[in-house]
């Protein structure tokens, strides 16, 4: 398990160590120690990567706008960055498409102009480093819920290290605000009063965001003297319609469907996201159809990418291995001329369509079918995604966005279909859903899972592990009640 921790370093022994490196294993135990590292943290705005497409208008990394109505949460979080103990552990919590990621980049960002080190770490596998600053560095970790382990060894870890000469900040970004309770009583005394984060605050600052968007994507669009579509007594009538309108995501993809159809104002944000991510679908569509591919072949893609946070070569080739798949899929050839398709560092993968509440959409689309198929997608790209838990948690995700934020359809029956006689399946399957984070509209998904490799299992301490599980997802249940669970999930 932990192992390297300076237990018996001094204070300075450890200032005058220039950084925290991970080690571990593949079983997610991971160490930390103080050490020499060129690793460093990283911010990922994307400011010269914007383009007219809705991911790229939609996606926090292309910060289509400065950051807007949230200045005084900002001052509120460099507060607790530069004030208050040597390290600090602190949580924003709130659903997607509220702006909690954007958000704690523009700190990063704000502290690294300070001479922080600040940003995230691209994985928290053994290998990893990053410097400290000398100043104070911030920590990033995003979805902590899908390496819950790992986040846990990291945080006991540093606890237990000696405390850097500066100030160490680690901000957690969640769905969950029940998160650091799961997280162990240990860790309680680094941790600061949660933040949740909801709309924003003022209807003024909605307005303010939507005018300053208007020229950017004008000018994406290279009709820079367009006039505004709207004016701010029927864009704050659209802000009343539903408590949601007045999120970030809803109020840039109200923007961005305007600009299509001007005369859409009284649109739901769920209506909007559905009328942009169908003209997604029938643009992929016509691309591929163009290349001599299946209609549906590279929306898929782009839906299932979401679940596997990419489809690499590799995957390809494994989800082109699934009977379901095989007539549908382009080879690598074939799809590396697509816009689905991009190169970094040399390595060619499918990108998800993004944010998640996009993809979430797509997906719900791409599933409205009445034969077996919807599962056997979904089950391909979890079998082929390389971790999991990870894949699990992204489904669940995404299942939750189409169903309670948009709405939208979701075929869980299909998914169960595609495991139900086949203990293999589900015995990879109970791999991804053996976690304490497990997202609601899995729940069930889980106890078909479970009971099904239980009844096969010999060993008695494997019988005792999954009938816990089974327990504790029953209690699960039991707390929302059976019949709640089904109207939202099944």
């Amino acid at each position: 398990m932990l192992g390297g921790l300076l237990g018996n370093r001094r204070t300075t022994e450890a200032a005058q160590c220039n950084g925290i490196i991970i080690s571990g294993d593949n079983n997610q135990n991971i160490a930390i120690h103080y050490g020499p590292t060129e690793g460093c943290l990283t911010i990922p705005f994307k400011p010269n990567s914007l383009t007219d497409s809705i991911d790229s208008l939609l996606i926090w990394q292309s910060q289509l706008t400065p950051l807007i109505g949230r200045d005084k949460t900002l001052t509120e979080l460099e507060q607790w960055a530069k004030t208050g103990p040597r390290i600090s552990l602190k949580l924003i919590h709130g659903e997607g498409g509220v702006g909690k990621t954007r958000l704690a980049f523009e700190l990063a960002a704000l502290l690294k102009e300070q001479q922080w080190e600040a940003g995230q770490l691209a994985t928290l596998n053994g290998g990893s480093s990053f410097r400290l600053g000398q100043l104070g560095t911030l920590l990033v970790i995003d979805y902590p819920e899908q390496q819950p382990k790992r986040v846990q060894q990291l945080l006991q870890g540093i606890k237990e290290a000696e405390e850097p000469a500066a100030p160490l900040r680690i901000l957690l970004l969640s769905r969950h605000p029940q998160l650091l309770e799961q997280l162990g009583e240990s860790l309680h005394y680094l941790t600061a009063p949660a933040l949740s984060l909801y709309s924003l605050d003022e209807e003024s600052a909605a307005w303010q965001l939507f005018e300053a968007a208007w020229p950017r994507l004008c000018q994406q669009r290279r009709q820079a003297d367009r006039p505004l579509p709207i004016d701010q007594t029927a864009f704050s009538r659209w802000l009343t319609q539903h408590e949601r309108h007045n999120q970030p995501l809803f109020i840039l993809a109200y923007l961005i469907n305007l600009f299509d159809e001007p005369q859409a104002t009284t649109l739901s944000a769920a209506q909007i996201i559905e009328r942009l991510v169908a003209r997604e679908e029938d643009r992929l569509a016509r691309e591929g159809e163009a290349a001599g591919l299946q209609p549906v072949a590279l929306p898929l893609l782009k839906g299932l990418a979401a679940i596997t946070s990419g489809v690499t070569t590799r995957q390809l080739k494994a989800l082109a291995g699934h009977d379901s798949l095989a007539a549908l899929l382009p080879d690598y050839e074939a799809l590396r001329h697509r816009t689905i398709w991009r190169v970094e560092d040399g390595e060619g993968s499918v990108v998800e369509l993004q944010p998640d509440l996009l993809a979430a959409a797509l997906l719900s689309r791409l599933l409205k079918r009445d034969d077996d198929m919807p599962g056997e997608w979904l089950y391909a790209a979890l079998d082929v995604s390389g971790d999991m838990k990870k894949a699990t948690s992204r489904l669940g995700r995404l299942m939750h966005d189409a169903i309670q934020i948009l709405g939208l359809p979701w075929p869980q029956q299909a998914l169960n279909g595609a495991v139900a006689d086949d203990l293999s399946r589900c015995c990879r399957l109970d791999e991804g859903l053996n976690r304490d984070y497990l997202e609601r509209p899995l729940l069930p998904l889980a106890l078909h899972v479970t009971q099904r490799v239980a009844e096969a299992a010999e060993e008695p301490s494997e019988q005792a592990r999954l009938l816990n599980n089974l327990s504790v997802r029953l209690s699960s249940v039991r707390l929302e009640t059976c019949s709640n669970l089904k109207e939202k999930y099944l």
